[in-house]
């Protein structure tokens, strides 16, 4: 996945009517205009987006780590989401499938975004077991 330097643009309004999420699957508009508006800063008179470009090639949990994870843990996937499910298989495979994975359907990468009710019903059954 690339990403490109964000550009800037004139007005507040204009930068937030502009954000998308990636991939661009959302459907709840009161969060996207939410998260855009706090995802933006003005720069010298000018608006742009608070990002940092090196996330994309950031490894947020190094394979070291997954040794170190003293609590439970269970992968929530979303099927058209950034995380390839094989890696989240990988992970589990690596700690000898000590966790679950759950793909959950027609969500995108922003899962708090568009579907947190499914969100919450997915989560719920889990942490029952768990109790």
């Amino acid at each position: 996945m690339r990403f490109c330097i964000p550009r800037v643009h004139d007005s507040k309004e204009v930068t937030i009517r502009r954000f998308r999420t990636t991939p661009e699957k959302i459907t709840l508009p009161f969060a996207l205009d939410y998260v855009a508006s706090i995802s933006i800063c003005e720069v010298s008179g000018s608006w742009t987006w608070r990002f940092d470009p090196n996330n994309s090639r950031k490894n947020f949990l190094p394979e070291s780590d997954l040794y170190q994870l003293v609590c439970r843990i269970f992968i929530f996937l979303a099927e058209h989401g950034l995380m390839p499910h094989e890696m989240a298989e990988a992970m589990n495979d690596k700690l000898g499938s000590v966790f679950p994975v759950a793909v959950i359907r027609d969500f995108g990468h922003a899962i708090k975004l568009d579907k947190w009710l499914e969100l919450i019903d997915e989560i719920q059954p889990v942490l029952d077991q768990w109790a």
